[in-house]
């Protein structure tokens, strides 16, 4: 009892001193409780944009663009893109053949994405975004609802609809519509000439897809629609002035870094002309036609191999003429509508097949000639088709540019008609 009681005068003896310490460090806790949550939600969110360069694969030659967020909470440090796919996704073959192609808006790491990229030989510039703080969040919101499960899935379109699109939609939003006022001040050339660019140094994917896109693309676009290149979003971003919430004026996009340099071959700055290369291609095929049909008239060795060739070339036009017919017609391909490459690729040309494919040493001379005279006609389908095209062309009733398909198939075509020209002159010859 003693004890105790010597304690508690202790205690009451110190009570004054615990005070006087116990006050000012209950007041640092609260101050620390309230200012720490304070200090962590002062740090001002931060926008990039990201452009990857193209690539390699066809699907890839015109870039790719996406908008990073920076924050110190790795659960808001997010890189958010468009135009993904998955080629193992359900019908995804049938829904892509039929122009129904669903794409996917994303969020990832944003160090995770770039780790992935900078394993391509592809070039990747970083821009810091001119937005104030109010505009990134209304940014990161709106990002953030794009990859909702329930809103991720979008309708892809090549020019209209891509992965560089909805980034300038977005852009275009926050920034109170003022990209799509400075993007006025652009443009010049079409959606054709854009493709050529990008396919500059594949000559056979510029061909095939010269072939498949119909007037559609020819326009000359604006500023906004060329802004379905990732790269013309920076460009045209860089000269857009844009006077935040906070009141400072910057430029929309400003100036970039470079994480990865470009390893490719340089893309040219205009679109390649494409006709002259496909004129000679053409005029070789049609060397090697003419070649081919006289060893079939003369019995020749080589004949076989003429037919073989000539086979190739007629399978080859009715496949892509019975391709394209299908897209134009049957899906929702709309930039094949119009496409006046079906005229010289129409798809009758395979009924020659049945006169290539017999056999040519057995025949009699004049059997052989009936037979190159039907070939002939077959073939007729498609040069007028052809001067069809042309006459559509010259008069104005289309503005499709497919001189660089008919330098590849008009000299064939003229050559594989010339049997109806000289048709009378063979049987002459062949009476005596």
């Amino acid at each position: 009892m003693i004890a105790l009681m010597t304690e508690k005068q202790r205690f009451t003896a110190n009570l004054p001193r615990l005070r006087r310490i116990s006050s000012p460090l209950i007041i640092l806790i609260v101050l620390l409780t309230v200012a720490l949550p304070c200090a962590l939600e002062a740090a001002p969110l931060k926008a990039k944009l990201i452009v990857i360069g193209p690539g390699d694969p066809i699907y890839t030659r015109w870039g790719h663009i996406g908008i990073a967020i920076d924050a110190d909470d790795d659960y808001r440090d997010r890189f958010y893109d468009f135009g993904n796919f998955s080629p193992y996704a359900e019908n995804f073959y049938t829904n892509f053949a039929m122009g129904r192609m669903l794409y996917l808006g994303l969020s990832s790491p944003t160090d995770l994405y770039l780790e992935y990229a900078m394993q391509s030989p592809r070039s990747i510039t970083v821009y810091p975004l001119g937005l104030g703080e109010e505009e990134v969040i209304a940014l990161e919101k709106r990002l953030r609802w794009w990859v909702q499960p329930e809103n991720r899935e979008y309708l892809y379109d090549y020019y209209y609809n891509n992965c560089s699109t909805i980034i300038r939609d977005v852009l275009n939003e926050v920034s109170n519509g003022a990209l799509e006022q400075s993007a006025l001040h652009y443009g010049g050339i079409s959606f054709r000439d854009h493709t050529r660019i990008g396919t500059h140094d594949d000559l056979p994917s510029q061909l095939f897809l010269d072939f498949l896109i119909g007037p559609g693309a020819d326009k000359i676009i604006t500023g906004w629609e060329t802004m379905f290149l990732p790269e013309a979003v920076a460009q045209i971003g860089a000269k857009t002035p844009f006077t935040s919430q906070d009141g400072i004026t910057r430029n929309l996009v400003e100036d970039g870094q470079i994480l990865a340099p470009n390893l490719r071959a340089p893309q040219p700055k205009t679109s390649p002309r494409l006709w002259p290369r496909s004129l000679m291609i053409g005029i070789l095929l049609a060397i090697l036609w003419s070649l081919s049909r006289q060893a079939a008239l003369t019995a020749s060795p080589l004949a076989k191999w003429g037919a073989f060739y000539r086979g190739l070339v007629v399978i080859l036009i009715g496949s892509f003429g019975g391709a394209l017919g299908f897209l134009m017609v049957f899906t929702n391909h709309d930039i094949t509508a119009g496409n006046l490459n079906i005229g010289p690729a129409f798809p009758t040309i395979l009924l020659a097949l049945p006169f290539l494919w017999k056999r040519h040493h057995r025949c009699h001379p004049r059997r052989l000639v009936r037979r190159e005279f039907r070939l002939a006609l077959v073939m007729s389908i498609n040069f007028i088709g052809l001067v069809l095209a042309m006459v559509f062309r010259i008069t104005g009733m289309s503005s499709h540019e497919a001189q660089a398909i008919w330098g590849l198939l008009g000299p064939l075509l003229l050559v594989g008609i010339l049997p109806l020209v000289k048709c009378q002159h063979w049987r002459w010859r062949w009476k005596r």
